[in-house]
């Protein structure tokens, strides 16, 4: 892999960061102070991060490259935000994101993670991305419910594209406010009820779902869950939910979950 010398660093960073190097700075000064710093499309199959080097990092774009591990950034203490879709990671280094414990939004959509579990120790994210991991034919991706249950503070959960037949591994999610479940296996009022029970949410898109053929089953699910006032990418109107509401006291809609 492209080896992260300082160098290298220091010219990625000074060619696409908005804060340019001062005149007569040094490589190193420049560096510790950087708060974004964008790697995306350099070609790399691996990155290490030496400790003492971007000490003010909150802010790091790693997409587009061809990464197999989510290793070597541990030393990034400061680190806020995470981008790392479109590489090819299958592999998670436990112990470095433990000391990864400010990390607020992570981007993993697009890579070959089978399972959440390895995300235990960052417990603070509020936004969670893994849409469509790439996974062997007859492997099912799993989203680590015990783990997604200690993520307390965690409002966007992103799990497109993942052959998610169920909710039940939502269950214990309860702050969720924003949850992209399209072109996954979703049939019926049962698969995305604990899901429902569970959180708070406002936003639901569950398109490309076999669920999302049914107008009933749309419409049970506003009646059903009060917060929401946006699904499928469409907005709720003002007098929607009423509506239904009413429809479904005169019986003209059987909204059983």
């Amino acid at each position: 892999m492209p080896q992260l010398t300082n160098d290298l660093l220091f010219q990625a960073a000074s060619a696409s960061s908005h804060s340019r190097p001062r005149t007569g700075e040094k490589p190193a000064k420049y560096l510790a102070r950087l708060t974004h710093l964008h790697l995306n499309g350099k070609g790399l199959t691996g990155i290490a991060i030496a400790p003492g080097t971007l000490l003010a990092l909150n802010t790091l774009y790693l997409y587009d490259n061809e990464i197999t591990s989510l290793d070597g950034l541990g030393s990034l203490a400061m680190l806020r935000h995470l981008y790392m879709q479109n590489n090819l990671i299958s592999n998670i280094n436990v112990g470095e994101l433990a000391s990864m414990s400010r990390l607020k939004k992570l981007y993993l959509n697009n890579n070959c993670l089978p399972s959440l579990a390895p995300l235990a120790p960052l417990v603070g994210l509020v936004e969670l991305h893994a849409n469509a991991q790439r996974l062997p034919p007859g492997q099912a991706f799993d989203v680590a419910p015990e783990v997604l249950e200690s993520m307390r503070s965690l409002r966007v959960l992103a799990l497109a594209n993942n052959g998610l037949q169920t909710t039940d591994g939502l269950a214990g999610c309860k702050s969720l406010e924003t949850v992209d479940l399209a072109k996954n296996g979703l049939d019926s009022l049962a698969a995305v009820a604990p899901l429902l029970n569970a959180s708070p949410l406002k936003e639901l898109d569950l398109r490309g779902n076999q669920i999302s053929d049914s107008r009933q089953h749309l419409d049970a699910i506003i009646v059903s869950c009060p917060t929401i006032n946006n699904l499928n990418g469409r907005e709720l109107t003002q007098s929607e939910r009423p509506y239904l509401q009413q429809l479904m006291r005169l019986g003209k809609r059987r909204m059983e979950m």
